[in-house]
């Protein structure tokens, strides 16, 4: 359910021009199983204001944590450049079949990915708490994502609220 919070955010982000990570094909399927179940008249305009106030914490928590990212990968002693190389070669060995790592290399670089994995888990608690905090659940935060995603309306009332 976490990831489902922060995929969908993901997915109204992109529609306002943001650029978060894309969505993957089953989170798709979850999203649209949702919005079978709300609908634009289940939505009153104070869960909506809810709604994009929560929005605009988890914003703000996914930038805190790319800069967190940052500063770990920074920190680590690898560029953005190497660390990037290793992460594509980890990811898809294919990309990058010949990729030479010495062993300290190979040790800083799953450091920095469990440095990285906690930091995740961290951020996904504190989404969850933001949107606890304004007083939704976080499954009718991801139903209410799926029905503002994909209805006009409530896209512009939803900018007008977030200010953008």
């Amino acid at each position: 359910m976490l990831k489902q919070l922060l995929t969908g955010t993901t997915v109204l982000a992109l529609l306002l021009g943001s650029s978060l990570p894309g969505l993957t094909q089953s989170q798709e399927n979850v999203v649209t199983s949702q919005l079978k179940q709300a609908s634009e008249g289940d939505i009153s305009p104070e869960e909506l204001q809810k709604f994009a106030n929560a929005f605009k914490l988890i914003l703000q928590l996914e930038q805190e944590s790319r800069q967190a990212v940052s500063r770990i990968v920074e920190s680590s002693g690898f560029s953005q450049k190497r660390f990037g190389e290793i992460l594509q070669a980890w990811q898809n060995p294919e990309a990058q079949p010949n990729l030479e790592l010495t062993q300290e290399e190979s040790e800083k670089f799953n450091n920095v990915i469990n440095e990285i994995k906690q930091n995740r888990q961290e951020t996904l608690a504190n989404m969850q708490q933001a949107v606890v905090a304004e007083g939704l659940e976080v499954e009718r935060y991801d139903q209410i994502l799926a029905v503002v995603k994909d209805n006009q309306d409530l896209q512009e009332q939803f900018k007008e609220m977030i200010g953008n």
